[in-house]
């Protein structure tokens, strides 16, 4: 090979180096903000308008932000793709998980020097120039789960996987965000477990101006900040547990992340008057894919204590003896515990306890601030 011959054949491999699509590969990089950390149900009409196209996005969900960085001084070209993936499902699912569910990539699309910001509406805007290129589903995995998904609505409880890739105009694999997983619990009930019993049952007797309340609630994981509505009302003449509860509530909290409330003494709520009937719920307040939903407890009831009229409520030893049967619910032995009564010293930590400590105690385990292990029965 003559010099002349050398000298084109350096030329060209210099221009196949700036044309490449490598160069300028690591000049743009994305960012990946999970907008709802408190998730805890997603329904598949929000996961489907994940890829559905239109030109009105106003219903749907706000899931996700990416903002793109471009450190070059020129606009570079970029498209995205997003796997979805359910793993670890709960009992009853036909398999552990579906790690690679569906998935979506974009048309490509320009990133100026200066940045920009996409959503997951952005992508499912027609009008937009982040537009749906392909979608591709598991056929196999979509039919193995739609009937657990057509008995709810919901997507099932588990890991759910995003993983973003972040990819040049050539289709090339550029640095990308790591993948982002949420548990999603579907919570489905509230259960009240005091004082008094739920609406239309023997109506029980409160003995003190300053109840505690407490219920119970299926799905709460850990790290999720669990949010609830008590609403206190008085029943006096009430038909039904509805009306009733539709009154004028004497007090109205938001609770956060605990399953007790204890009536006020203060100016915050109405003084329980002697001798009324009053009614209480407690909503939970989740956060979903389409945003904040409630779920609504059963709906109980009580009556003040009223000495001058001869109604007495429940004594400390009685207090006790229901919290008791409370936590054998709780712990799934009500049936075979039922008609026992617990006899003998009360010995906790090798020490004598009295009832008034006991109730203390047992309020700690309803409240879920102590776990119960086991249940011997003596």
């Amino acid at each position: 090979m003559n010099s002349g011959s050398r000298r084109y054949l350096a030329v060209g491999v210099v221009a196949m180096m700036v044309l490449s699509p490598s160069a300028g590969r690591a000049q743009v990089s994305m960012v990946f903000t999970w907008s709802q950390p408190n998730m805890q149900t997603f329904f598949v009409a929000d996961f489907i308008n994940l890829a559905q196209e239109t030109f009105d996005t106003s219903s749907h969900p706000d899931l996700f932000t990416a903002l793109l960085t471009n450190t070059s001084a020129d606009t570079q070209y970029v498209a995205v793709r997003i796997k979805f993936g359910i793993e670890n499902l709960s009992a009853g699912a036909l398999s552990d998980s579906y790690p690679n569910l569906a998935s979506i990539e974009t048309t490509v699309f320009g990133v100026p020097p200066a940045g920009r910001i996409f959503t997951n509406r952005d992508i499912a805007d027609q009008g937009s120039d982040i537009r749906i290129r392909e979608s591709d589903y598991d056929d196999a995995a979509t039919d193995e789960l739609q009937d657990l998904i057509l008995q709810t609505g919901l997507l099932p409880t588990g890991q759910y996987i995003f993983e973003f890739e972040l990819l040049d105009e050539y289709g090339q694999l550029l640095p990308s965000p790591m993948p982002f997983s949420i548990w999603v619990s579907n919570p489905t009930r509230v259960d009240l477990l005091g004082p008094g019993d739920e609406f239309g049952q023997t109506l029980p007797v409160v003995a003190t101006s300053t109840p505690q309340f407490f219920w119970s609630t299926d799905a709460a994981a850990a790290g999720i900040t669990t949010r609830f509505q008590i609403r206190v009302v008085k029943a006096e003449g009430a038909s039904s547990a509805e009306e009733a509860i539709s009154g004028f509530a004497v007090w109205e909290s938001q609770i956060t992340d605990q399953m007790t409330a204890i009536y006020p003494s203060s100016i915050s709520a109405i003084q329980l008057e002697s001798g009324a009937t009053y009614a209480w719920q407690v909503n939970r307040q989740i956060e979903t894919s389409s945003g904040t939903v409630e779920i609504e407890s059963p709906i109980f009831w009580f009556k003040m204590e009223d000495p001058s009229a001869g109604v007495v409520g429940a004594t400390v030893d009685e207090e006790v003896n229901q919290m008791i049967d409370q936590i054998q619910e709780m712990q799934g032995v009500g049936s075979q515990l039922e008609g026992f009564q617990p006899t003998g010293q009360v010995i906790v930590d090798g020490q004598p306890m009295n009832l008034n400590s006991l109730r203390n105690l047992l309020e700690q385990v309803l409240n879920g601030q102590l776990q119960v292990v086991s249940i011997i029965i003596r």
